[in-house]
């Protein structure tokens, strides 16, 4: 029997038994590790947004995505930038 809970948060499809925060984490870590150490903001948004993972760019896989690549640029946000707190859950 399929629980409620797992209607509401599924698990991907794709038999790959991570969360979807560990498959985002892990392609953007990925990505991480082919860029320069002085690539800028914008380059490195460019490559991790170019690695999205999950298809279609839409529900709770994306949500999830974006809180993780947010989570990843606030740490290479240029000085005097405050870093986004948009969409974090308190």
């Amino acid at each position: 029997m399929v629980s409620r809970r797992d209607l509401k948060r599924p698990k991907p499809a794709t038999g790959d038994s991570r969360t979807w925060a560990e498959q985002a984490r892990a392609a953007i870590e990925a990505v991480h590790l082919t860029l320069d150490r002085g690539c800028s903001i914008e380059e490195r948004t460019a490559a991790i947004d170019a690695a999205f993972p999950f298809g279609r760019r839409a529900h709770y896989p994306y949500e999830v995505w974006c809180r993780e690549r947010r989570s990843y640029l606030d740490r290479f946000a240029p000085a005097g930038r405050k870093p986004s707190t948009k969409g974090t859950r308190t």
